[in-house]
């Protein structure tokens, strides 16, 4: 009787578990198969029921997680933006390094991010995400990077490093600088220029310098 008592009442728990565990391997399962449906196809190939032709899943069984094709995507490019932020603050210390030290450290982030994430890359930056107004925790993550930089941009100007007149204009002049760059490479089209991933490296970090002390102050 103690035994079937016992039965009775774990039955429950250990079914529950199951059951989450099952949500979340579905949930997560649906993100690596879009992945894999947007470096074939691109973001505009991307449907929930090609997702779940290929899990071999019921078409409604994605819907339980992703009410639609652009919730699902919006939780991509939310892991995305996340990945990226993570990043950019690798080796980042603003107490204990140089300005020019955190500077070139999240520089050079920005382009491994690029470079080791592509595809990431690609679906945040290159491609058409769903509404802001619709998801707003997609802008919220994507703040959470433009932030990163604003912080770098204002340190430049409180400690006197950089003559910065305007904040948002030095952080859209140090975007433009990323993302061309990592454009061009993740293109790859500029090795058809001859150059070689060394010389990127290289050259980049070269860049980078300049710019930093192009702001600095007479």
């Amino acid at each position: 009787m103690g035994k079937l008592k016992l039965i009775l009442i774990v039955a429950p728990i250990f079914c529950f578990l199951m059951r989450n565990r099952n949500n979340v391997d579905i949930r997560e399962a649906c993100i690596s198969e879009s992945l894999k449906i947007i470096e074939e196809h691109g973001v505009k190939g991307l449907s929930i029921r090609e997702v779940a032709r290929r899990l071999k899943i019921s078409h409604g069984a994605p819907y339980r997680h992703y009410e639609n094709r652009d919730a699902l995507i919006a939780e991509i490019a939310i892991r995305g933006y996340e990945l990226l932020a993570a990043y950019l603050t690798k080796n980042v210390d603003y107490e204990k390094k140089t300005l020019l030290e955190n500077f070139m450290n999240i520089l050079d982030n920005y382009m491994k991010f690029s470079n080791q994430h592509a595809l990431y890359y690609d679906i945040i930056f290159l491609s058409d995400l769903p509404s802001s107004q619709d998801f707003p925790t997609v802008k919220t993550s994507g703040l959470k990077t433009y932030y990163i930089i604003e912080d770098l941009v204002v340190k430049m100007k409180e400690r006197g490093e950089w003559q910065v007149d305007d904040v948002k204009e030095v952080c859209l002049q140090l975007f433009s600088l990323m993302q061309g760059l990592a454009t061009l490479v993740i293109s790859k089209k500029i090795y058809n220029a001859g150059y070689t991933k060394g010389e990127i490296k290289k050259y980049s970090q070269s860049i980078f310098l300049r710019f930093y002390n192009s702001m600095k102050k007479l």
